[in-house]
């Protein structure tokens, strides 16, 4: 069944939360079922933009659209490994560098257009919360790369193996005063190339469809999109 109970939203919101990934027609009777059964009070939803049948039935239900994301792909055996022209040196992340990369992560992801920020029952600072709290959680779960300056951290990226031969750029934030300076696109072709040093012969990225610009900077290093699928909320009034 796709769906499961969501202990970290659950924390983050006081309700008892669940979320849904993936999901088709006939699967939705199970995951009224499973929110019936559980008391659930919060669900975040996801289905591939292909199933529209999925949403019309959802917007029947008193779900909401909260956001569009898109996966692109880049296929290191068809674009090679990208040369990496960084304005700024790039080394992995350090524990001194702890408190930098919370603050570029909750200054890049303010007022950010996600599913959390999209909910009007969810406050706008919990919401930019959730970012800082995401790049603690990619600290311990992920490989995590910073740019220094001169001994300062001016933005930070984290990347993973998944299974078998596929990679994953997952977070990344630069800090407002070093922006525009192409260290967003060397953050990326590092870590392809760091993935491709572990195995890694395909790489996800993975945004909000509103995010033209990480798109283009995508599209300049050859990714090509794969899927796009759809977030939606709901909240039972128990």
């Amino acid at each position: 069944m796709p769906i499961r109970l969501s202990p970290l939203d659950s924390e983050r919101f006081g309700v008892k939360s669940a979320r849904a990934d993936d999901v088709t027609l006939d699967e939705l009777p199970q995951i009224e079922a499973f929110c019936e059964g559980e008391d659930v009070e919060f669900l975040i939803l996801r289905c591939d933009t292909r199933q529209l049948k999925v949403v019309q039935a959802l917007e029947s239900k008193d779900f909401l659209l909260m956001d569009t994301m898109v996966h692109h792909i880049y296929d290191v055996s068809r674009m090679g490994r990208p040369e990496v022209a960084a304005p700024l040196s790039i080394r992995a992340y350090r524990t001194d560098d702890y408190e930098a990369v919370l603050t570029i992560a909750a200054q890049a992801f303010e007022g950010y257009q996600g599913h959390y920020h999209a909910d009007t029952r969810i406050e706008q600072v919990v919401a930019d919360e959730i970012y800082a709290d995401w790049a603690r959680r990619e600290i311990d779960d992920s490989t995590v790369f910073v740019a220094d300056d001169n001994g300062t951290v001016a933005g930070f990226v984290t990347a993973r193996m998944l299974e078998g031969t596929f990679g994953h750029v997952i977070l990344a934030g630069v800090a407002k005063e070093a922006q525009s300076q192409g260290i967003y696109a060397a953050f990326l072709k590092y870590c392809v190339n760091w993935l491709a040093d572990q195995g890694a012969e395909r790489i996800w990225f993975v945004t909000q469809v509103t995010n033209v610009p990480v798109q283009r900077v995508w599209a300049r290093m050859g990714c090509v999109p794969h899927h796009s699928e759809y977030t939606l909320h709901k909240w039972f009034d128990r």
